[in-house]
């Protein structure tokens, strides 16, 4: 389905089992203690002056 749709599988079926099988998976090799960070990659880069 999704690849008659032309999207990527958590796109086209965000609830199927094998979606969160691979979301299980990612969060497994990313550590129970991965959090998306508040700021972005290039604001901690390019740091405004205080």
């Amino acid at each position: 389905m999704a690849a008659k749709q032309g999207k990527p599988l958590p796109q086209a079926l965000p609830t199927s089992k094998p979606v969160a099988q691979i979301r299980a998976l990612a969060q497994r090799l990313a550590g129970d203690n991965a959090k998306p960070s508040k700021s972005s990659f290039w604001s901690k880069l390019v740091r405004k002056p205080s």
